[in-house]
């Protein structure tokens, strides 16, 4: 590499020339002689690598370390410099002493030996320049332009730019879709090319806004999408240049067609619900919990009740509404049912109850079903029961009567005339157990001579409430004993009637 037919008087003289000249250049300026090593070493050039020229100077071309990554060919070029090769500009990242890389324009030019054009050169003058603000510049620059691409590319929306004119500069790839077109096919073309007549003119003049306006517009819009109508949420602003000149109009559209769908569909369904609310035969009513400072609960406040709250407590709704239940209801937190407890446990824990539970304060008994619609509130839907459990205890009363009565008694089915069921003193007295005798034909108790004015005793009680007749029954043993037959009808349901016999 190092050729040494020119005189390194001569060479030094060439070197102390250029080297005066260079030490003020701005820009790094090193020198390396044929035999590899730094001849010139300025003061942009200790700033650029972090070498003092003391440092620097006599030491060779390995001195300009390349980054990680990168050979010393990549690096610097001096070989081919030295060649009498023309080495075009060229950038590299270098590292600096004791620091980190550096990214470098490098300008290399070789430089002739003194009266001797033909000879090789004598050496080689690297300019350099620091260009590592332009490379982040640049970065960022591809950095903002990939996401900025991202955004267009894969946003759930559909992108547009147009220009003042209405032709389209920009088709994201929903656009595309639309029309089953690339972009290429789409730039160019006006929303008339693209579109049925009246939406071309509806986005026509919803342009026309933006641009009278210079503001962001928020649309609902009525797109034609493969045959059907969609609706698109569109935000449309216009894009200026840096003297706030407009040149474009940007669309971002987003299909909202089935959340309109939903938001009439959930309206509709309130509207249902709200109706069923207003009409059911049941109380509701929404309470929210009340605490005091330490987060007990101590009241209940009335948020929402239906006409049925009304009608099972007596209270007018519209005065009830927003008021405490202890205002509603005075004395309620009194009430041995400990309803404003019960129902902010529901509130609080979120766990569901369904009781029946009687008011001593209102004098109502209540089948009652709680539930958390949201945290803190309780949703209660009511019905008044005192009849159906007065009627139940009647029941009850009656059935242990029946049971444990020392008459006999028979419930039969009239349509079937079979027993349904017997109690304890009238199987006993035939002989039979209570289970043997439900399900038998009622006939076959009557005495074969007893059975024919039975059966016509029996088609007359469907025409009577109450018959009664003497007649004679037959033990499972077959012994025979009178009775006297009181028939009556305790519930009627067409075309069936129950018949309760006291024999």
């Amino acid at each position: 590499m190092i050729n040494d037919t020119v005189p390194d008087g001569e060479s030094d003289a060439v070197l102390a020339l250029v080297d005066g000249l260079l030490m003020r250049s701005p820009d790094a300026q090193v020198v390396i002689a044929r035999d590899g090593s730094i001849r010139c070493w300025n003061a942009a050039a200790e700033r650029l690598l972090g070498y003092s020229a003391r440092e620097a100077m006599g030491r060779g071309v390995q001195i300009l370390e390349p980054a990680p990554g990168q050979t010393s060919g990549e690096s610097v070029r001096v070989d081919l410099a030295l060649d009498g090769a023309d080495v075009p500009p060229y950038e590299t990242t270098l590292m600096r002493n004791g620091g980190g890389p550096v990214a470098v324009s490098i300008c290399q030019t070789a430089l002739p030996a003194p009266n001797a054009p033909s000879a090789p050169p004598i050496g080689v003058l690297l300019s350099m320049r620091d260009v590592s603000a332009r490379h982040a510049a640049d970065a960022l620059a591809r950095d903002r332009e990939f996401k900025l691409k991202a955004i267009v590319d894969y946003s759930p929306s559909v992108l547009s730019l147009k220009t003042l004119d209405g032709r389209y500069a920009l088709a994201n790839p929903n656009l595309q879709r639309i029309h089953h077109l690339s972009e290429a096919a789409i730039l160019g073309k006006t929303d008339f090319d693209l579109y049925p007549a009246a939406t071309a003119r509806a986005f026509q003049e919803n342009d026309a806004t933006v641009l009278r306006t210079a503001t962001r517009q928020s649309i609902e819009e009525i797109v034609p999408v493969d045959g059907e109508l969609r609706s698109y949420m569109s935000h449309m602003f216009p894009v200026v240049d840096s003297e706030s000149v407009i040149r474009f109009i940007c669309r971002i559209s987003l299909d909202v067609t089935d959340r309109t769908r939903a938001e009439r569909n959930l309206a509709a369904s309130e509207a249902r619900y709200r109706g069923l609310f207003e009409n059911m035969n049941a109380g509701f009513v929404l309470f929210e919990v009340v605490s005091d400072d330490h987060g007990s609960p101590i009241d209940l406040l009335i948020l929402d009740a239906n006409a049925g709250f009304e009608a099972v407590t007596g209270l007018k709704r519209e005065q009830a509404i927003g008021q405490r239940l202890t205002v509603a209801v005075p004395g309620i937190d009194h009430d041995p049912a400990n309803w404003i407890g019960v129902y902010a446990e529901v509130a609080i824990t979120g766990r569901p109850k369904s009781f029946e539970q009687r008011s001593e304060l209102l004098g109502v008994d209540f089948s009652v079903s709680a539930f958390q619609p949201a945290p803190l509130q309780c949703a209660v839907t009511f019905v008044d029961v005192t009849e159906r459990r007065a009627a139940q205890t009647q029941a009850r009363l009656w059935m242990e009567a029946f049971s444990h009565s020392d008459l006999g008694f028979a419930i039969s089915d009239v349509d079937s005339n079979l027993l349904v069921d017997v109690n304890r003193a009238f199987a006993e007295r035939r002989g039979y157990t209570i289970d043997e005798m439900r399900g038998m034909p009622l006939a076959a108790l009557f005495a074969p001579g007893h059975r024919p004015a039975f059966h016509d005793t029996n088609l007359g009680v469907d025409r009577k409430a109450h018959v009664t007749f003497e007649s004679e029954h037959v033990c499972k043993d077959g012994s025979v004993f009178p009775v006297w037959v009181d028939l009556t009808v305790i519930a009627a349901r067409q075309p069936r009637a129950w018949h309760v016999r006291w024999m």
